[in-house]
């Protein structure tokens, strides 16, 4: 899908690590929460980007057949993490319930986990690997909750989907003491274009680094994608020192209705990624029809150096009523 982005100027600061694809971070507790210094808005600078007959058969002795497993969606679920979860592909559970899109997902709605065996044999072919990099891991937190928060990048020349990232906590020997498959925060992420990803670890012990890498990322080619998004009136702000919080509208100038979802990504200084969070706009986005959004997180440090947002469009729920339009010519939020 096509992807809408204005990249606006801020500020912020974190360790970050990785291996293979991602760059390391050295040991250490990242330091106290400063107070942040945010340029007027004067001061900011926007820009926008367009963000798969012979003889008889002997017949085989009857054997026990694995039972599928059913599981109930739940908010907050992706059919991307659903499929991490029981060590199968998106494309498998596709195939077993029939989903199309993987965004109509509803909370309550049960679909079929096809047993190892079944999903071992399964005759869809493994991705090829595509040039899709981690950048800009940054972390923080607690002995009880740890944070980590970093991008992909696409070098590919193609748009990609279904992006993971696995992200461990190491300890002073480079040994996992947890780890989590975590999907990028786009469905489609563009050819040159950024997406961030967010992990969240709770009762686990202070890392004393941090790793994360690429496990999956599928060439988009022969998928259409949705377009004709456009973000105005975009700014960001620190919030009560704590939070940092970005406001804007944005418009449906497609022919189609859309689901509508922003994405914020938070920079600090080095081009560390502190803060990620996607959030639903609009359910269906009428052609014409304009929405303002609010989205805040708390960056992992202060003070914040820049900031990104992009909407992103998707087939609109099939629940979903239309979106009450904003006029064009209403005033800044």
């Amino acid at each position: 899908m096509t992807v809408f982005a204005l990249a606006v100027a801020l500020s912020l600061g974190a360790s970050a690590c990785q291996r293979h694809s991602a760059r390391e971070v050295p040991p250490g507790t990242p330091g106290p929460l400063g107070t942040p210094t945010v340029p007027a808005a004067s001061e900011l600078e926007v820009s926008t980007r367009t963000p798969q007959p012979g003889p008889p058969t002997p017949t085989p002795a009857p054997t026990a057949t694995p039972t599928p497993i059913v599981y109930v969606v739940q908010k907050g679920d992706t059919l991307l993490a659903i499929a991490s979860r029981f060590g199968v592909s998106v494309s498998e559970l596709q195939e077993i319930n029939g989903v199309v899109d993987p965004r109509t997902l509803q909370i309550g709605q049960e679909l079929i986990i096809p047993p190892p065996d079944l999903a071992a044999s399964s005759t869809v072919p493994t991705p090829t690997p595509v040039p899709v990099r981690v950048s800009g891991v940054s972390w923080g937190g607690s002995s009880v909750a740890v944070s980590v928060a970093g991008e992909v990048v696409n070098e590919s020349g193609m748009p990609v989907q279904e992006v993971v990232v696995l992200v461990e906590l190491l300890d002073t020997e480079e040994k996992p003491l947890a780890a989590l498959e975590v999907p990028a925060l786009v469905d489609t992420l563009a050819a040159a274009g950024k997406a961030p990803f967010a992990a969240s670890f709770e009762g686990v012990s202070f890392p004393a680094s941090v790793r994360a890498r690429l496990l999956r990322a599928v060439p988009a080619s022969g998928r259409a994608a949705p377009s004709g998004l456009a973000l105005s009136e975009v700014s960001g702000r620190a919030v009560h020192d704590r939070t940092f919080s970005v406001l804007g509208k944005v418009r449906n100038t497609g022919k189609e209705p859309w689901a509508t979802h922003v994405v914020l990504t938070v920079y600090g200084r080095g081009g560390q990624v502190v803060a990620a969070r996607r959030e639903l706009v609009s359910p269906a986005l009428e052609p014409g029809a304009q929405a303002m959004f609010t989205i805040s997180v708390v960056p992992l440090s202060w003070p914040v150096e820049s900031f990104a947002i992009v909407a992103e469009a998707g087939p609109p729920a099939p629940e979903a009523a239309a979106t009450p339009l904003v006029s064009g010519t209403s005033a800044t939020p």
